[in-house]
C-alpha cells in the first residue's frame, strides 16, 4: 500500500532535482538530474586533502570516535557549494520520501561494498524532541528506516534524546560531546534487540563525531557487538570557528 501511495504521489506531484531544481521524470527513482548526478559521483570519488582516501574511506576528524567504522558518501562544507550540500539541505528541510529513498539506496550500495549486514540492525542518532516538534519530522529516523528496508534488516529505535533548548550548531567538539553525554539515553529494556548485533548507526551529517561517538559507546555498553556509523556526508575539516561556544558547566 505504501509503495502504491508513493507511485500515485509521484504522478500528481512533480519531482525536481534536489540540487538545481530541474524537472525529473515522474517515474524516476533519482533525486538528481543527469548533470547533477554526474557531479555527485565526482564528489563521492573526491579524495580527502589530508589522508588522500576517497570519501567513503576517509575518517579525518573522527579519529577518536568509538564507532568501529565511519562511512559517508561525500564531504560537506558550509563555505562551498556542492550537490552533497544541496542533498543534505533538502533532507534537513523537508520530509520528502523521494529524497530519503534516493539517499538510502546510495548508502546501502556503499555499505554493501565493505560490510556484511546479515545480522545487522539499523538505529538512528536521536534528534532533540524540541526540533522534532518544531519541524514535524526526524530526518535521521526516516533515513534509518529507509536504509533498513533497502538492506533487508530490522530498524529499531533504542536511543532517545532529552528535550532541551541547546543548539549544537554553536558548540565546539568538546561541548558537543558533553551535551550528548548529558542528553542521549538508551531506552529501558531495549538491550535484547541489539545484543550481539552489528548496529548501523544512521545520521544525515557528521560534524565533529562527538554525538555519534557517544551513541556508539552507549550501544556497545548495552550489548552491541559492533557499531558502524553511516552518514550521508561528513563535514570537511576547516579552521576552527572562534564563535563556537563551550557548554555552560552549570547547565542541567
Amino acid at each position: 500500500m505504501a509503495d502504491l501511495f508513493e507511485k500515485a504521489k509521484s504522478f500528481f506531484f512533480v519531482n525536481r532535482c534536489a540540487a538545481c531544481g530541474e524537472l525529473l521524470k515522474y517515474d524516476s527513482d533519482e533525486a538528481l538530474c543527469p548533470v547533477c548526478r554526474a557531479k555527485w559521483e565526482d564528489e563521492k570519488n573526491e579524495k580527502c586533502e589530508d589522508c588522500k582516501q576517497i570519501q567513503t574511506l576517509c575518517r579525518c576528524g573522527f579519529e577518536g570516535c568509538s564507532a568501529d567504522t565511519v562511512g559517508h558518501l561525500a564531504s560537506y562544507s558550509h563555505k562551498e557549494e556542492s550537490v552533497g550540500k544541496q542533498l543534505v539541505f533538502a533532507l534537513k528541510n523537508s520530509h520528502d520520501s523521494h529524497i530519503v529513498g534516493f539517499l538510502a539506496r546510495e548508502m546501502a550500495e556503499n555499505i554493501r561494498t565493505y560490510l556484511f549486514t546479515e545480522d545487522a540492525v539499523a538505529v538512528n542518532v536521536p534528534r532533540n524532541p524540541r526540533r522534532v516538534s518544531e519541524t514535524g519530522y526526524d530526518q535521521a529516523k526516516m533515513l534509518a528506516k529507509a536504509l533498513a528496508k533497502e538492506l533487508g534488516v530490522p530498524f529499531v529505535s533504542v536511543l532517545k534524546q532529552k528535550k532541551d533548548k541547546v543548539s549544537q550548531k554553536m558548540l565546539d567538539r568538546e561541548a558537543r560531546e558533553e551535551h550528548a553525554r548529558r542528553n542521549v539515553v538508551f531506552e529501558d529494556g531495549a538491550s535484547g534487540v541489539i545484543k550481539d548485533k552489528t548496529v548501523l548507526l544512521v545520521d544525515d551529517i557528521g560534524t565533529t563525531g562527538s554525538t555519534v561517538s557517544v551513541c556508539s559507546s552507549i550501544l556497545k555498553e548495552n550489548g552491541a557487538r559492533a557499531v558502524h556509523c553511516v552518514l550521508v556526508a561528513k563535514t570537511k575539516l576547516e579552521t576552527p570557528d572562534k564563535n563556537k561556544k563551550t557548554l555552560d558547566k552549570s547547565a542541567k
